[in-house]
């Protein structure tokens, strides 16, 4: 699809004649005749076709193998750049990887973006992180301090991001079924973490963990009812 926008701009408009012109002439007609490009196409047409491109592209962020390449469209023109990118972030699927609780690298990342970047992901409605987890237990006071910093972050930065939560078990990302009583008492044991740091901070960071909580106890739900079926 990108190979396509930028053939585009390569294209040159064809003259239609109802006779063939002497040489001369015809070279004359050709050097004056003006190359259409993407660039001469109205600016909503070119939206349009932006936001097409941007609802097929999907962002992701911390992936460490293969390491994502930016969107080719991007690299096209410093026009096309300006022009594409706030709707690349407020329109395509964004996901960000965390691992064990470690919401730092997406703290820097949000703290890192310029007003009008952070502008256009508030209007995204399709932002996710995926949650990692290599142990479904909580088992340190490190990870309850993680899960507390990124509450505070979320409390304090007005970026208003619309994050939505997805659990993700074991270190292939693939989830574990069945669901074991081992695995069962080691999530229940996480909730019981979450909702013990909710209750014990304040009422406006309580809210931000809130998400964390319900995805852990959903991916509960289902393997107690996945458990109960078999």
């Amino acid at each position: 699809m990108f190979n396509r926008l930028r053939r585009i701009s390569k294209d040159s408009a064809c003259s239609l004649a109802t006779s063939t012109p002497p040489t001369n002439a015809r070279d004359h007609a050709l050097s004056n005749a003006k190359t259409t490009t993407f660039y001469d196409l109205p600016p909503e047409l070119r939206i349009k076709i932006y936001e097409l491109v941007a609802r097929e592209t999907k962002l992701s962020l911390f992936l460490i193998s293969p390491t994502p390449k930016p969107p080719s469209l991007l690299f096209v023109s410093r026009q096309t750049r300006a022009e594409y990118r706030p709707i690349l972030l407020s329109l395509s699927p964004v996901q960000a990887r965390i691992q064990n609780y470690d919401f730092r690298p997406l703290i820097r990342l949000v703290g890192s973006l310029y007003s009008t970047e952070l502008k256009a992901l508030r209007a995204n409605s399709n932002l996710t992180i995926s949650l990692h987890l290599a142990d479904l237990e909580i088992t340190n006071r490190d990870q309850l301090s993680l899960l507390r910093r990124w509450a505070v972050k979320r409390a304090e930065h007005l970026d208003r991001l619309q994050w939505s939560y997805r659990l993700v078990v074991g270190q292939s990302g693939k989830i574990l079924y069945p669901a074991t009583e081992e695995r069962l008492r080691k999530l229940g044991r996480s909730i019981v973490a979450v909702r013990g740091l909710q209750s014990a901070i304040h009422e406006s960071l309580a809210a931000e963990l809130q998400p964390v909580s319900d995805v852990l106890l959903a991916r509960y739900g289902e393997w107690q009812a996945a458990k109960t079926r078999v």
